[in-house]
């Protein structure tokens, strides 16, 4: 499985928007007495990047850079068995896998519960100063947001 989000850097601490691919992958089936079980792969990529001047979380697209970046996911996962593709539902993450999914034919499956997380209820200018705080603080939220903990449960659940 893929995901679109910064968790690539610690499993266990993310951001939660993310993409997801789920490769069910033969040769990593293991049988056991009680009978057969399958592994999955979950590979995570975060969404390239954005266009910061559309403040539309949703809807913000790929900026230039990130528009070209997508290609790079593709890339990766060309030799990867995917039959599954999973997404958040906002713009940027649908778009980072797209390339991937039309050149395999894969349908993108959006879930609501893989959204970005809620930060406040507006435009926080100093990002990287919040989102510090939150990776060095899994509980920490702002008074209308979400905290990473409470993310990471909600993706985990819906995964």
């Amino acid at each position: 499985m893929l995901f679109s989000s910064a968790f690539i850097y610690n499993l266990r601490s993310y951001l939660c928007e993310y993409t997801a691919l789920c490769e069910v992958s033969k040769k990593k089936r293991e049988t056991q007495n009680d009978g057969d079980k399958t592994m999955t792969t979950v590979y995570f990529v975060r969404h390239a990047e954005p266009n910061y001047n559309n403040h539309n979380d949703a809807l913000r697209e790929l900026s230039p850079k990130g528009t070209k970046d997508r290609k790079l996911v593709t890339d990766f996962l060309s030799d990867k068995e995917i039959d599954i593709v999973l997404s958040s539902p906002y713009k940027r993450a649908v778009d980072t896998i797209k390339d991937f999914a039309d050149l395999n034919g894969l349908d993108i499956e959006t879930i609501d519960s893989f959204r970005e997380r809620k930060v406040d209820s507006g435009w926080i200018d100093n990002f990287t100063s919040f989102a510090q705080k939150q990776w060095n603080d899994f509980s920490y939220k702002l008074s209308d947001g979400e905290c990473l903990q409470e993310v990471q449960d909600k993706n985990v659940s819906a995964l």
